[in-house]
Formats: C-alpha cells, structure tokens, sequence
C-alpha cells in the first residue's frame, strides 16, 4: 500500500501541479487506455499506449520516471496516481501529525549539506514562524509558505518560493513544528547590537523641525539611511524610514498622498520597535529575506481599494492564495483623477487591466514578493501571467484561517495578539473571507456618508459592516446596497474591532455565482426608502490628543505656538477626569519641556489607547 499516493486529494494536486493539469488528469482516467502494474518495492507503474510512468517511493513526484520527458510534474504522473487510488479504492484515513518528527540527520540526506547551511544561518539571524497544525500542516514564514501535504514523508512538503525540491525554508518549518503553540520564535544570537544612532538623530530632527521646513536633502538623506539598514538585515526600521521619505515627498509636492497622522504614525512606530524588546524577526524583520521569487503560483483577487486626488490616482488590489491563505497586495499609481469605472481600463504593470483582475484568478510565473507582501508581477522570457474567469466557488477554495466561519473566533484571535507596533509589518494582514447567512439592518448615515448593515455567520454571530463613500469609489455605496439586499453567498473585507465587536469593511462578494467588485461600478441614486442611522458618536479625548500630537509633528517641536499646543492643557485636564492619568501626565510634561521623548512617549500612549480600547 503507497500510503502517500492514497492521501493526495484534488487541493493536494492542485498544490503540486496546478488545476489544468489535474482536470487534464480526471479526463484521462475516465477514458482509461491504461494498464496498471505493481513492484515488489511498491512502486506503481502505469503504461498508456507507448508511454511509461513509474511512481518509485521515496522521490518526491515531480522527480519520478516518466517517459514523456517532462521535467516538471506533468499529467501523466498525476493521472498514475488517480489509476491506482480509484484501484485501490481504500482512502487513507485523516489524522493529525507533526513535521517536526522528521530527523535532522534525514533532512541533512534529503535537503543536502548547503541548504541545511542556508536554514541555519537563517535561524541564527532569528525569525518567527505562524504554524498551523492538523491534518495539513502549514508554516507561514516571513516571505513564503511551506506546506506538508501528505503525514510522515518529507517529499510532499511544498514551499511557494522560486527554489525547486527541498528548500531551507522547509527545513525551518521542520524546526519551528519542534517547539510548542501556534506561534514560534528563533531568537538570534548574541546581543542586540544594531546602530541605529545617525537614523535616529535624522529621524529626531524631522521631529523638531517638521515638515515644512524640509527638502530633497532630507528626503535624500533618509532614503540613504533606509538603504543602509536595508543591508543590515534590518527590514522594518528600512521600510519605515522609506514610507517617511515618501511622506516628505508628497508634502513637497502637494499630493493627497501625504496626511500628518500618517506621517505622525511613523515616527511613533520608530521609536517604538527600535526601543522595545522582543523578538527581532518581528520588531525589526531580522531574518527575513527582503524579496522572494516565486514559483508558478495562482493568486485569487479579493477585491481592491482606491483613492484619488486632483492631480493623482491610485489603487491596491488584494491577491489571495487559496493553499496558504497568505494575501498579498499589488498596487499602481496614475498621474491624474480617476473615478470607479475609469480605474478599471487602467493597466496594474502587466498587460491586465484592473477591472478584469478584480473578479479573476490569476497564475502568474514571474512575481516577486516582498518581506512586507507587497506583489510585483514582471515580465520574464519564461515567465508570464494569465487570467481566468472566477467563478465565485470560495467556500471550496480558501481555508482557514483566510476563510472566517465563526465572526467570535476571529474577535478573539484579534483580541489577544500584540499591537500592530510590535507585530512583524505586512500588510493585508486582516483581509478575510467570510460566508454570508444573512444580511440585516442595511441602512445609510447621511452625515458620514457610511453604509451600514449586520452580518451573520452561520452560528447567528454578528459582525458590523460598513462602507464610506469616497470619490474614488464613487459608485460603491449603491452597488453594495444592491448586492447586500440581493442573495450574496460570500464577501471579503478588511476587519478590525470597535468596542470588542468586529467590524468589516467589505471589497467584493459573490452573488448568483458570480464575484462583483463594487468600488469599480458606475454610481446610482440611492432609493428613497433606504433607512437613515444617526450619528452621535462624539470624538474620545485619545483621539483628540493624537490629532494635536499629528499637528505639532507637522509643526516641528521647535514651533513651540499656536492652538495645538495650547490645546495640550486643556487636554491634559480632560484626560485626568476622564481616568486617562498616564497619557495627561505625558501631555502636560510636553506641554512644559517640549522634548521628543516627551511626544513619542505621548504619541505611544494614544496609539496603544486606541488599540486596547477598540479589543
């Protein structure tokens, strides 16, 4: 019995090949025209007129005998493996395992000496691993995914880098199976020995002297530091440094892409992973490769964001991989105003359009991801990229934890993880998938132009959804006000929690078999008897504190006049009444000194306010 074969289902084979393949497969064995032979030693053999294919155990299928030629896993040693489960006729039964059984001195032998080199330098550099154990085990490393497709043989392990057969990044996984929870670190070595005096000085100065008072020189200066920690291995505090620059630059000159909060937000998160203790791979993205070439990967848009500004457009399309459930985003800038149905003519790098990437799959051979799971899709003389239709079958393609079947679940995982501050800096890390059972309450706040409406799981939880109109997206709120009033079956969305309830805000469903992306359609009336919400919610004192920190980081410390900083006794004040003692005390000490430990400590305070007031 080839305990291995029998455990391959359809997601198996579409994980090792692709699903052309493994429909090709299907087809093939329903005509039959095959013969089926067995060795002593287990391997299967199937002959198909002059063709021969031999499925020897303990090789990996991709590098098992077929006469065809084929280098990679062709369709003749799939259609050998369904021959003999449909022979066999005894499937093997489910149980839950670990990889971390596997013996070091088995995959030194499997992997060889260089690449169990490679995993342990990368180890001693430190990194976290997210595991997902049962039946399919899954390692989610900080620039790839690693998956173990069939218990106890390391040959079905598959990893989405670009590395064929056994790579270090499985080998880690291997590793991180070894240690106990969900969630694993692998400190590195030594003491925390980074430099990071001259960027701070640099990133300090911005502080005191604000915005305005910049120019290309600080914009170059801090791009030169950002590429210097870059080398260093020093991911998060490079990109941070970069996002700055970018803010700057879109200050200068005068785009929508620069907000103060946003600018404000990044000093805070400076300070914050350069300073605290913890894990470097998460802090400070040590160990983690900056980009990864991936392999043939299909990727399934759940839907996209855009913005506009006068003389500036822009958009990020949401790309999910059904096997690892990791979402990456792509994105695209054009130098003038779109609104909804013009972003969809507008081409994302390659020569797909917008508009036909949001409702598609997409396989693509010459991507590359960033540590932080930025896409770039590129041209190669191998690679390219196809399209094809989707048809909205997303209760069978995504998994856990991507696919959300119970809203309190998902509340809970966000209740108990770390701020986002300390946590590793991907993005798209909350979109998820959600099955629709009912829909109520759908009703408009004309003040905040917000759509609202309950959404309910299959358990009768609730989550908030709610949709602001932008002009971007200027048809978006009557588009989902059709679909939700409509029979939808599945949406994806943005979460987070407001009060400890979970909110989403959507990007595409599925209705009638079909995927729409709302935000690309052309704007309708609303009906006259959409029901209106009020809104009352009046602005928490937190809120307001981190506005009037945001305005003097614009400012500069050094313009130590004007409403904002009188504004901080006052603040202070209200602070103190409303119990909020740590965050007035802070206040009123920047009030009096003006110092930057005094505005980044107070800048910390209200992001972590905010946080733990929303879980």
């Amino acid at each position: 019995m080839r305990s291995d074969l029998l455990s391959l289902g359809e997601q198996e084979f579409i994980a090792l090949a692709n699903r052309g393949l493994y429909k090709r497969a299907c087809k093939e064995l329903g005509k039959g025209g095959f013969q089926l032979t067995y060795g002593a030693d287990g391997t299967v053999e199937l002959r198909q007129g002059g063709r021969l294919t031999r499925l020897a155990p303990g090789l990996a299928l991709s590098e098992t005998e077929c006469s065809c030629g084929s280098t990679g896993l062709c369709y003749h040693r799939l259609l050998a493996v369904l021959a003999y489960q449909a022979e066999q006729a005894q499937p093997t039964e489910s149980k839950d395992w670990c990889p971390g059984d596997f013996s070091d001195d088995m995959l030194k032998e499997e992997a060889g000496r260089s690449v169990w080199r490679r995993a342990a330098l990368s180890r001693s550099r430190g990194l976290t691993v997210e595991l997902s154990r049962g039946e399919k085990p899954m390692a989610f490393l900080p620039t790839c995914q690693v998956t173990f497709l069939v218990p106890d043989d390391i040959h079905y392990a598959r990893c989405d880098c670009a590395e064929q057969g056994l790579c270090e990044h499985i080998v880690l996984a291997v590793w991180a199976f070894r240690k106990e929870g969900t969630r694993v670190s692998f400190e590195a070595g030594g003491e925390l020995d980074f430099d990071f005096g001259e960027a701070h000085r640099l990133v300090e100065s911005l502080l005191r002297i604000g915005v305005e008072a910049t120019d290309e020189r600080v914009v170059a200066s801090l791009l030169t530091e950002s590429a210097d920690l870059k080398e260093q291995g020093l991911l998060w505090p490079s990109d941070i440094l970069s996002e700055l620059a970018e803010q700057l630059r879109a200050y200068q000159e005068r785009t929508a892409l620069y907000s103060s909060e946003d600018y404000a937000r990044l000093l805070v998160e400076w300070w914050a992973r350069t300073r605290a203790s913890g894990p470097r791979s998460d802090l400070l993205g040590v160990g983690e490769s900056a980009e990864t070439l991936l392999e043939q990967v299909g990727l399934t848009c759940l839907g996209v964001r855009l913005w506009n500004s006068e003389s500036l457009s822009w958009a990020e399309a949401f790309l999910a991989e059904p096997n690892t459930g990791v979402v990456t985003v792509l994105s695209q800038r054009w130098s003038n105003f779109l609104v909804g149905p013009e972003f969809a003519v507008k081409r994302m790098g390659q020569p797909l359009t917008l508009g036909k990437l949001a409702t598609s799959r997409l396989v693509t051979e010459a991507a590359r991801r960033q540590a932080n799971r930025l896409l770039h899709l590129g041209r190669s003389r191998l690679g390219r990229t196809s399209l094809f239709h989707d048809n909205g079958d997303w209760g069978g393609r995504f998994r856990e934890p991507l696919f959300v079947n119970d809203f309190e679940i998902l509340a809970k995982r966000l209740r108990e993880r770390e701020p986002w501050l300390f946590r590793a800096r991907v993005v798209a890390e909350d979109i998820h998938v959600f099955p629709v059972a009912a829909v109520t309450d759908l009703c408009y706040a004309p003040g905040s132009q917000t759509l609202f409406a309950q959404i309910s799981d299959e358990k009768g939880n609730r989550a908030l959804l709610y949709y602001p109109h932008s002009s971007a997206e200027s048809g978006g709120v009557s588009a989902w006000f059709r679909m939700l009033g409509g029979e939808c079956s599945f949406l994806s969305g943005a979460v987070d929690l407001q009060g400890g309830r979970l909110r989403i805000r959507p990007l595409s469903v599925v209705a009638d078999g079909q995927v729409f992306c709302p935000a690309l359609m052309p704007d309708q009336a609303l009906p006259a008897e959409l029901p209106f919400r009020v809104e009352e919610e009046a602005e928490r004192p937190d809120e307001r504190a981190w506005s009037v920190l945001s305005s003097i980081a614009h400012r500069g410390l050094s313009f130590r006049a004007g409403s904002s900083w009188e504004d901080l006794v006052q603040l202070a004040e209200r602070l103190e009444n409303e119990g909020l003692t740590a965050l007035a005390a802070t206040l009123s000490r920047l009030h009096r000194s003006g110092e930057p430990e005094a505005w980044w400590l107070g800048g910390l305070r209200c992001l972590l306010q905010g946080v733990f007031r929303e879980a």
